[in-house]
């Protein structure tokens, strides 16, 4: 039995294409998805990433965004008849604010991160503090409460389910595989939130990093990796991938 991929669409950012587009995007206004990815398998259910927090609570510097309750997690999991304690496992791509709130909506899950993300969220350089609500901001993250599953480098969770240490947006960066019957699914996150960033700018571009990122020469390795290992790409800030309910 193969893995199936469900995109669940949890919020909007309201971003300009230049947020997205290293040294190459317009300053035209950009809409973007906040994105859940639901694993199944048979009974076993994962998820990829938990979205934005409240609105109405949300720190300013999070804003322009918004979240109709219809768009909540536990919404959309109850329209799919998921039950939250149904889910055992949440793979969380990396750190940053708009992917890791509601980590205790889901009290019977083990949360996976890696050691490298971890250790830079708690102590990262001031001009990504304000990503991650770091405690050097005088926040408290959303992740300070959570009993992790620290992992260091690539590792395979599940059969047909893995992760890869894929640093360029941030340090500790995962990418997620999964196997699918069609054939393979990458989930790159952030490193590729746009097609665009994929589709590049040929042939001197051809590929272009986020705006947002930690290291230039992590990134572009990180890039040749996604090359080499092939598969279908999901970014998670891009409505194209909403075309398809399911992924198979």
């Amino acid at each position: 039995m193969d893995w199936t991929i469900r995109p669940l669409w949890i919020g909007t950012l309201h971003r300009k294409r230049s947020s997205f587009l290293y040294a190459g995007g317009s300053p035209e206004a950009l809409d973007v998805p906040v994105t859940a990815f639901l694993l199944e398998k048979g009974d076993t259910r994962v998820l990829v990433d938990t979205g934005c927090d409240d609105p109405l609570t949300a720190h300013d510097d999070h804003h322009p965004f918004e979240r109709p309750p219809e768009q909540h997690l536990l919404t959309r999991l109850d329209a799919l008849g998921v039950d939250p304690k149904s889910i055992g496992l949440v793979i969380l791509s990396h750190l940053h604010w708009d992917h890791c709130y509601g980590l205790d909506l889901l009290p019977e899950a083990r949360f996976v991160v890696q050691g490298r993300e971890l250790r830079y969220a708690a102590a990262p350089l001031p001009w990504h503090a304000r990503s991650y609500d770091s405690f050097v901001v005088g926040r408290t993250p959303p992740w300070a409460r959570t009993a992790w599953d620290v992992i260091d480098g690539d590792r395979e969770l599940m059969p047909g389910l893995g992760v890869m240490l894929s640093p360029g947006h941030t340090p500790g960066m995962q990418t997620v595989t999964v196997q699918a019957a069609t054939g393979l699914y990458v989930l790159p996150s952030d490193n590729v939130p746009l097609y665009e960033n994929w589709e590049g700018k040929p042939p001197a571009w051809p590929h272009i990093p986020d705006t947002h990122h930690y290291s230039l020469a992590d990134y572009y390795e990180t890039f040749l990796q996604l090359e080499r290992l092939g598969g279908r790409l999901l970014p998670p800030h891009d409505f194209r991938i909403f075309d398809r309910e399911v992924y198979r």
